[in-house]
């Protein structure tokens, strides 16, 4: 009998090409992207994300570098110099106080905003008026516009008035919030309480010709506004007994409530401010002739 014989090829590099296969295709993320050793995909040229560059044409990127002029990046102005301070861009940060646009940056100071009223306005207030409220004093309404979430960081003040008895006046600067301060109150007299009650004091006049200034870092106490001054002289016309004309003062409260000008800082700049003033005693009042409010603000 002749045994029946099965013919079986035998493929001995099969096992090979199947394993080869199958670990190829295990090698392939989700994306079909080919994964390394280490897992990390690999970008391909003309986009996507890598881990040493953002994504865009090749996979490059772009460093900042400060003082080359060119703003990028993180860099809030570059003006060619990292090293220069108080020039507006200092490592290319903008300096508080200054604004800066362009390539290479151009910085400048932000300029105060400036409310102006007058000259010949010639508002009245009535003499010996003031009690101590607001409602007692006559007030000038200034409306600053300032950029959205713009704060106060200086406030100067210029008054053109006619009185004939500085030592009579109270004068106040009000902010929106409100907030007051008061820039004056019966200068040479010491007062007891704010409500316009005691004798005449300073007696120095006011003209309109010769205005006078208000800002917290002024050389003269605006409480001395009329020392060394007589009835017959004016307020920064004339030069007092003890030395030159005075014009620039400082904000005094005596027993007024409210401090300097730097109180408004940090506040909202814009609204509508008000200047107001008031006669305290005597028999002739006098006119607002002229208002200018000055706000720094970023």
């Amino acid at each position: 009998m002749i045994p029946t014989m099965t013919w079986r090829p035998r493929l001995p590099h099969l096992s090979l090409v199947l394993s080869s296969a199958l670990l190829a295709s295990c090698l392939l993320d989700v994306s079909g992207q080919a994964l390394s050793s280490a897992g990390a995909t690999s970008a391909s040229a003309g986009g996507g994300a890598s881990p040493t560059g953002s994504g865009g044409e090749g996979g490059s990127s772009t460093t900042a570098v400060c003082g080359d002029g060119v703003v990028q990046g993180q860099e809030a102005c570059d003006d060619g110099s990292d090293v220069d301070p108080n020039d507006g861009c200092h490592n290319c940060t903008i300096e508080a106080g200054y604004a800066c646009e362009g390539q290479p940056s151009q910085c400048k100071p932000i300029e105060p905003l400036v409310v102006s009223i007058g000259p010949n306005f010639h508002k009245a207030f009535p003499a010996d008026a003031y009690d101590g409220s607001p409602t007692s004093m006559t007030c000038v309404n200034l409306p600053v516009d300032a950029s959205p979430g713009a704060k106060v960081r200086a406030v100067h003040i210029e008054l053109g008035l006619q009185s004939n008895w500085v030592g009579d006046l109270v004068i106040k600067a009000v902010h929106p919030y409100p907030q007051y301060v008061t820039l004056l109150s019966r200068p040479g007299m010491v007062e007891t309480f704010d409500d316009g009650t005691g004798d005449d004091s300073g007696s120095a006049g006011l003209s309109p010709t010769f205005p006078i200034r208000f800002y917290d870092q002024a050389a003269h106490d605006a409480e001395n506004m009329a020392a060394g001054l007589s009835q017959s002289d004016t307020v920064c016309e004339d030069a007092p007994t003890n030395g030159e004309k005075q014009c620039d003062f400082r904000p005094n409260a005596g027993a007024a409530p409210g401090g300097q000008l730097d109180d408004f800082d940090g506040l909202d700049a814009s609204g509508d401010w008000r200047i107001c003033v008031a006669d305290a005693a005597g028999t002739k009042g006098g006119y607002i002739e002229s208002v200018t409010l000055s706000v720094t603000a970023w």
